[in-house]
């Protein structure tokens, strides 16, 4: 699936591609001592159902993996790096943020992608889940916003 969004302030929607599609990604510098490569981050649903990972090579990419079927079922390319991913606590969807002002959320069923209304500029950099999976808290640099 990849993310098509030209602007912040447009509609955003999700396409959904057919392998192969081209997956760009990024070289660490020769010189860095310690680079940034491999599995960066990887989550486990509540269920242990799906385990969603990303390379850090491959920054604008989550791939979601069905451990019962041993088996790629999705990857989800976004046009922004992803800052963080998390599943929701009591069901198998997880939310992304990439330091906008959107949530992209993905569950078996699809992927959807929800605005943040803010009267000033909130750029979703971190996200937490409450433990009912009901509310979440999203992070900025200086500020913090709990959704119902």
């Amino acid at each position: 699936m990849i993310l098509s969004e030209t602007n912040l302030n447009v509609p955003s929607k999700y396409v959904i591609e057919e392998w192969p599609i081209d997956i760009r990604q990024t070289k660490p510098p020769a010189d860095q001592v310690d680079p940034k490569m491999g599995i960066g981050f990887l989550e486990w649903s509540h269920d242990d159902r799906y385990l969603l990972t990303r390379n850090d090579n491959m920054p604008n990419c989550v791939w979601i993996w069905d451990t019962q079927r041993l088996a790629l079922i999705s990857v989800v390319h976004q046009l922004f790096p992803i800052k963080m991913a998390k599943w929701d606590p009591t069901s198998n969807r997880f939310c992304i943020c990439c330091g906008n002002s959107k949530l992209y959320l993905w569950s078996p069923e699809g992927c959807s992608i929800v605005n943040i209304p803010t009267p000033d500029c909130f750029s979703v950099r971190g996200l937490k889940w409450g433990a009912d999976g009901q509310s979440i808290s999203l992070i900025d640099k200086t500020k913090l916003s709990v959704c119902y």
